[in-house]
């Protein structure tokens, strides 16, 4: 009996050390850059304003630019940065170095996508988020050219966390 006892216990030990499935989903999403899922942000966007931001000395200059008609949180490496209504833009800081960034779709977490990048000091990124029916969210780095092109009929959003 005692034997029998044991190895139950032992064959029921990894399952007990495994995470819930919602957890190991939280682990996946930050390891692919994105925030804690449970934050939500107040966006708002004002389609008559256009700025460009110049880097802070020592960082990068990063443009998330959905095309996507969601509301899509914003994140760097693990931690949300804002968010952007439907056809806007934002831009926020980044040190350089290696860098995951991430959007999700507030409310539905599990929607959005993930690229890394490696940002240099002095520099601005543009990265272009749209969906396709067929594939799904897709988040790419674009040309600056193009990028401050689409900035131009964008809106420029802001977010905050609500109190």
């Amino acid at each position: 009996m005692k034997k029998c006892l044991i190895a139950v216990l032992l064959l029921a030990a990894p399952l007990l050390a495994q995470s819930p499935a919602s957890d190991q989903t939280e682990i996946a999403l930050q390891t692919a850059g994105c925030g804690p899922s449970q934050v939500t942000f107040d966006a708002s966007s004002d389609k008559n304003q256009h700025p460009l931001a110049q880097p802070e000395a020592g960082k990068a200059v990063v443009y998330v630019i959905n095309l996507a008609y969601q509301t899509m949180k914003v994140a760097l490496d693990g931690a949300w940065v804002g968010a952007d209504r439907g056809f806007s833009y934002s831009y926020f800081s980044a040190d350089p170095g290696d860098h995951r960034l991430c959007v999700s779709q507030q409310g539905d977490h599990k929607q959005g996508s993930a690229t890394s990048f490696a940002a240099i000091s002095g520099k601005a990124y543009y990265f272009q988020l749209s969906f396709k029916a067929s594939t799904g969210w897709d988040l790419k780095p674009i040309d600056p050219a193009k990028g401050t092109f689409l900035i131009a009929s964008a809106a420029f959003s802001t977010s905050h966390v609500p109190k």
